[in-house]
């Protein structure tokens, strides 16, 4: 087996992460010194300290302890890790954690769900949502053990590469599996012995592999072969001549495997499958993923299948053989793009069908006509799936809202839905996923008399409505109640709509709300809101709504106590986000967003603020990333005195973006500097009357080696478009940008320096016939990080850097790799010969002729002049 190299901790840092997750058990009297043996043992090593813990956090007796002592807990990680699986009380949790190490990285409970079921894992459970809910369950536990990480969603895991390596071991020793992601794993298939005795294989991103026909494996239930990158959500383009093309299925190859329960490829040519696929009477889940697909027919033969999951796959036609399979309860055809025919009445002949997925895929419905026959029919109809009484799931789109049957469809008790009606409607659902999504994109009057859709819209949780006539009639129709279950709310190109949340309405579920497009819009509320309301709102986002003058009242804004994101952007008569009204708040009242982290404005003509965080509403420490472009009403960003406050928001503002503001003279106050100690961007531009970057004079703030350390943690710096800028910022002191990596100034016409020396005021001549030389970096400031620069049309620099300031190591250029300069008309070179050995990493060095006034007067910056 092989040992991986994993970085150490250090003893007493082992220790107190060994406490902190095995609990106070490892304080108690009679146990603390064989705890203290037992995270020995872990050899400080991060993870077998984590599965080790938290195997034993919940062990009272102090013989279980002393038994984890015997245990094979010799210093390496491998052996901790296979101690804290054979602590796994349950069968199913150990059966599911070996499972889980043959899905690859971020792995979909979802797919965990039907290999699971598939392999009949879990005795009882006559459902699909029950083994959901028993698969969610392991997962969850598996990661409270460190034996599962979270993925990229809820609804993902992920897995250690060690931890993954330790359990293939586990499982090819104790359970007789191959799992292989080897390009050719052809040794091992042509063992027949092993082969015989194998219980499931599994090989992984297996390119090319010449697979033995009629191979004996009598006791293989479980064969899964491809990438399972291919069954991530986004659709998997199968090309012809990829890499899985060449791959040669022998038609035979499964009448040696007739106990199969489950059979997945993916991302495979399998226009043609083999024909001994039908001898697999067994088979309970078949996943053909993302594959190229054909003719499919054969697959009615496969009698006892539940699930059939063909995804992404590049079918074109559902043929009436799959109306055979009697016992499936799930039918997977989303991201089928090409599916263009599901072959009438069979999907009424699966009627134990409890879950259908064609979202993203089949949209070709045909509409039922009074009179006409089931026959006469070329495709489905929706009509079909009244016949299905025990579906709980789907998942399907109906560009035409005609296809509707006037009969009950939707208004059964279904557990999940993702219903999109009208006009396909690609809005970004990220970090929005849930159990019921509704999307209606039509301006059909007949969908809100639709009592079925008046029914799920009580139950719905994600709600999308663009276009949709009368929307003020749906949301505030008393059979929705209100929507008690919704937590997305997105409503888009409505012109009647003059209010979105009325008093009525209570929304304490919702968490984020995105208005675009309202033309009329007045007002997101009307009113005093119920007190519930907007209790968990974390997200509001506002473009295009021309007539609305502010997001809240403050009365309303008290309420927002999980707020973390604002956005707003072309709202032309926007004045203010929070509406303060005297009568509706004492002397002493503050409106503070304790949790907001993101806060965005963009295009507000009418903003009439003189400053963006007035004194009684305050953005605090949370505030991360703040962009200002074209809020024109401003001239300061912060009031003056408010970041004397703990409570002005900057001490973790990471990114702050600031363009076409033209009332601004400066963006932040010297005295505020000390506190963005987080500020990691800084990107400002275009705005007219901007004079310095920092206004006043720096002194108070950290030192380093007697050098002022400015904004200790800013990677990148631009300055775009700035015709008044003069400096950056003013002082005695040499001061210090130390992880300053990125530089960027153009178009810059007046800025005659980066920072002002103001003792240098009195020390000026002021004798015309003495050439005073202007530096843009002079010898009190230093960039010892800096890797790029960039100076364009910044005309009143005559030189670059000061000539005292080479000969210090941190004055910036001993890292530099990119110098790039155009435009600098004054420039009189780049370089000195002296400064050239200073430059030890410059790999770009770019630059351009500059025109200057007068015709035919050209001329070029020299790139070096002797001394």
């Amino acid at each position: 087996m092989k040992i991986l190299p994993i970085e150490l901790l250090k003893e007493d840092e082992a220790w107190k992460l060994f406490k902190n997750l095995a609990g106070p058990i490892t304080e108690r009297s009679d146990l603390q010194s064989t705890a203290e043996k037992v995270a020995q043992k872990c050899a400080r090593l991060p993870i077998a300290i984590a599965t080790v813990a938290k195997a034993l956090k919940h062990k009272e007796n102090l013989y279980e302890w002393e038994d984890a002592l015997e245990r094979e807990l010799s210093g390496n990680v491998h052996s901790a890790i296979e101690m804290s699986y054979n602590y796994l009380e349950r069968e199913e949790l150990k059966e599911t954690f070996l499972l889980c190490s043959i899905m690859g990285h971020n792995a979909a409970t979802e797919d965990l769900l039907k290999y699971c079921r598939g392999l009949g894992l879990f005795r009882g459970l006559d459902t699909i949502e029950k083994v959901r809910r028993r698969v969610l369950t392991l997962v969850s536990e598996l990661k409270d053990s460190s034996l599962l990480l979270a993925g990229s969603s809820p609804e993902r895991f992920d897995m250690h590469d060690v931890v993954c390596e330790v359990a293939i071991a586990i499982a090819s020793r104790d359970r007789g599996w191959l799992a292989s992601g080897k390009e050719d794993v052809s040794e091992e298939w042509s063992d027949k012995d092993r082969m015989r005795t194998c219980s499931l294989v599994s090989l992984q991103n297996t390119e090319v592999i010449e697979l033995l026909d009629e191979s004996e494996c009598p006791k293989l239930t479980f064969f899964s072969m491809g990438s399972e990158n291919s069954s991530s959500k986004m659709p998997f383009f199968f090309s012809m001549g990829g890499a899985d093309s060449s791959l040669k299925i022998p038609k035979n190859l499964f009448e040696g495997m007739k106990g199969l329960k489950v059979l997945n490829f993916t991302g495979m040519n399998l226009t043609s499958l083999p024909c001994s696929i039908g001898c697999l009477k067994t088979l309970s889940t078949l996943r053909l993923v993302g594959c190229a697909l054909k003719d499919i027919d054969i697959l009615g033969e496969l009698v006892n299948l539940e699930i059939l999951d063909l995804r992404n796959s590049t079918i074109g036609v559902l043929p009436k053989e799959i109306g055979e399979l009697r016992r499936l309860k799930l039918l997977d055809l989303s991201g089928c793009r090409n599916l263009e025919v599901i072959s009438p009445n069979v999907l009424s002949s699966l009627s134990r069908l409890e879950e259908l997925y064609l979202y993203d895929s089949f949209k070709g419905w045909d509409r039922e006509v009074e009179g006409s026959e089931n026959n006469q029919r070329s495709n489905a109809s929706l009509v079909e799936l009244q016949d299905l009484s025990r579906l709980t799931t789907l998942e399907v789109h109906v560009p035409d809202v005609r296809a509707i049957p006037k009969q009950k469809l939707f208004s059964r008790n279904m557990e999940r839905y993702k219903i999109s009606i009208g006009e396909v409607w690609r809005c970004y659902d990220g970090g929005m996923e849930t159990s019921r999504m509704l999307k209606l994109t039509t301006n059909n009057r007949s969908l809100q008399l639709a009592h079925e859709i008046k029914t799920l819209l009580r139950r719905t949780q994600n709600l999308y409505l663009r276009g949709v006539e009368d929307a003020m009639e749906m949301l505030y129709d008393p059979i929705t109640e209100g929507f008690p279950h919704l937590k997305h709310l997105k409503v888009c190109d409505v012109s009647d709509i003059k209010c979105v949340i009325n008093p009525s309405m209570l929304v304490s579920f919702l968490e984020s709300l995105f208005l675009e497009g309202l033309m009329n819009l007045e007002a997101i509320c009307d009113g005093q809101l119920k007190t519930e309301s907007f209790g968990r709102l974390r997200c509001v986002i506002v473009h295009h709504c021309k007539m609305l003058k502010n997001l809240f009242s403050f009365s309303v804004a008290k309420g927002l106590r999980q707020l973390e994101e604002i956005r707003v952007s072309s709202c032309e008569n926007m004045r203010e986000l929070i509406k303060v009204e005297k009568e509706e708040m004492g002397e002493d009242d503050i409106l503070e967003f304790t949790q907001l982290r993101f806060l965005e404005l963009k295009g507000l003509p009418k903003f009439n603020g003189m400053w963006l965080f007035d004194k009684k509403v305050l953005f605090p420490a949370a505030l991360e990333k703040l962009y200002l472009e074209s809020v024109n009403g401003i001239e300061k960003i912060w009031r003056d005195g408010q970041l004397l406050t703990l409570s002005c928001g900057v001490q973790n503002l990471t990114r702050l973006q600031v363009w076409r503001c033209h009332k601004l003279k400066y963006v932040f106050t010297s005295s505020m500097v000390e506190n963005l100690v987080h500020l990691k961007t800084l990107d400002v531009g275009d705005c007219d009357r901007m004079e310095d970057i920092i206004e006043g004079i720096l002194g108070g703030e950290e030192r380093i080696n007697n050098s002022i350390s400015v904004l200790p943690k800013l990677d990148s710096l631009k300055l775009n478009y700035l015709p008044n800028l003069e400096t950056f910022c003013c002082g005695i002191n040499l001061i210090e940008f130390p992880f300053l990596r990125e530089l960027q100034i153009k178009n810059c016409p007046v800025l005659s320096t980066f920072h002002f020396d103001t003792a240098s005021i009195g020390n000026i001549s002021l004798d015309p016939n003495v050439p005073q030389s202007q530096y843009l970096f002079t010898a009190k400031v230093l960039f010892p990080a800096l890797e790029e620069l960039l100076l364009h049309s910044v005309n009143e620099i005559e030189k670059i850097w000061h000539d005292d300031q080479l000969l210090t190591v941190s004055c910036g250029v001993q890292n530099l790799t990119h110098l790039l300069v155009w435009g600098c008309r004054k420039l009189k070179c780049v370089f000195t010969s002296s400064m050239v050995k200073s430059f030890v990493n410059l790999k770009t060095l770019r630059g351009q002729k500059l025109l200057w006034k007068g015709r035919h007067n050209r001329r070029n910056t020299r790139w070096g002049r002797k001394d």
